[in-house]
């Protein structure tokens, strides 16, 4: 039982940290969405900066989080399965 169990614990981590990669990835893309916004005058002086960075902070949050809860529940996992 341990070592299909580990096997498939090991791709669901994987593909956790996976996830985590594009995340902080795709946060970069609203950089690049800020420097473009910041050359093209929007009607009634908008200023999506802000918002810009509210989600790509909260993008980065979840990757992080993610990555995080992956590795501690992993650990916690391959402990009771060496148990058994």
């Amino acid at each position: 039982m341990g070592g299909s169990t580990s096997d498939t614990l090991d791709y669901v981590l994987n593909q956790a940290q996976f996830v985590a990669k594009r995340l902080n990835t795709m946060s970069t893309y609203f950089d690049s969405a800020k420097q473009i916004i910041r050359g093209i005058p929007l009607p009634l002086d908008i200023d999506l900066g802000p918002n810009l960075d509210d989600i790509k902070l909260k993008i980065v949050r979840a990757a992080d989080t993610l990555s995080d809860k992956a590795k501690a529940n992993t650990k916690t996992i391959h402990r009771v399965i060496d148990e058994v």
